[in-house]
């Protein structure tokens, strides 16, 4: 079976210069429509470092559910929307607070918790169920398997305690 830790070990480089590009970008930020920007920009990078190491076109679009990457993608975004929301409804903190997406989304805090998560579990495990054809029901046990090797909920609580309630 093939796992995060396998793929990891195999691009070592992901996602560090787009990474850094992007921390780059929210250092220079002015204004939030400039951080969405950058935000949109890094999204695209990832997107595209995905195609590149699959050898495949793609491209985001949630509006096609015939497409298995993006069904694949869609799926695992949903999961990190869940782990998000869970994370917020524990601490007590509404998920309309807004913040980046605030201004853009209903809900925005819990787009803007999970895009911390997404680039690194969504796709690495995207690309396994695609390497490996798993069928939706292994894509989504494995994203969770991978939410509780990496400790993600936690992960995401005391960055909430942390940087945003400054405790």
């Amino acid at each position: 079976s093939y796992t995060s830790k396998e793929y990891l070990k195999i691009h070592k480089n992901f996602p560090t210069q787009i990474s850094e590009n992007y921390q780059n970008g929210i250092i220079k930020s002015q204004s939030i429509e400039q951080l969405l920007g950058y935000e949109a920009i890094f999204a695209k990078n990832i997107y595209s470092f995905f195609a590149t190491q699959n050898n495949i076109q793609f491209k985001r679009d949630t509006s096609n559910n015939s497409d298995k990457i993006n069904q694949i993608v869609t799926q695992g975004n949903y999961l990190c929307y869940g782990i998000a929301s869970s994370v917020l409804w524990i601490l007590g903190i509404s998920s309309s607070f807004p913040f980046t997406h605030g201004h853009t989304r209903r809900g925005g805090l819990i787009f803007d918790l999970a895009d911390i998560i997404k680039p690194s579990i969504v796709l690495l495990n995207a690309e396994i169920a695609l390497k490996n054809n798993l069928t939706q029901s292994e894509y989504r046990n494995l994203i969770i398997q991978n939410f509780d090797e990496a400790k993600i909920f936690s992960l995401l609580a005391n960055f909430i305690i942390k940087e945003v309630l400054c405790m």
